[in-house]
Order: C-alpha cells, then structure tokens, then sequence
C-alpha cells in the first residue's frame, strides 16, 4: 500500500527544498494534473513505472475529480492498493 499526500503537502515540501517563501498552489496544481495525466498515458502503453497520482489528494483529504477517470478511477485505485475509503464531507470525498 503506498503512501497518501496532498498537495499542499506537496508544495510544502519543495518549497522547503528549494529555499522558497511560497509555493504556488494554483501551478502545483497544474502540474499534478500534467504529472497525472503522463503517468496515465504511460499506463496505458504498458509502462509499470508510472508516477502513482492517484495517491495524491486535494487539501482535507478530497478525491481530485480532474485526474484521469474522475473521481471513480482515483477511488478504484486506492481500494486495488487496499486503501479504505471513509465517507467524508465535502465535495468529490463521497463514495
């Protein structure tokens, strides 16, 4: 089972790499969806060495419904790695 983050975990962490103020979380955003979107394209050729975006969550532990697949395939892809999907609050976090 891999591990879960966000992505202001994310930016947190390369702005803590960098030497950075900030971290803008409109373009990590952007990114994670490019990230995203090439790991599924390299999937989907065959490819086992795909980043695993689906282990990336919004802030407060909400699914990212602009991942390839939508919310359904992020969901999918935890369960195959035996995450637990808890009902939760909000949008795009309900099963």
């Amino acid at each position: 089972m891999g591990k879960l983050t966000t992505i202001n975990e994310i930016r947190a962490k390369l702005v803590q790499e960098h030497g950075a103020t900030i971290g803008c979380p409109m373009t990590t955003g952007i990114f994670a969806w490019v990230v995203a979107n090439a790991a599924n394209e390299a999937a989907e050729e065959g490819r086992r060495d795909a980043t695993p975006y689906w282990r990336t969550l919004k802030s407060g532990g909400q699914f990212n419904g602009k991942y390839p697949g939508g919310v359904e395939a992020q969901t999918a892809c935890l369960e195959k790695e035996g995450h637990v999907i808890e009902p939760g609050k909000g949008k795009n976090c309900q099963k």
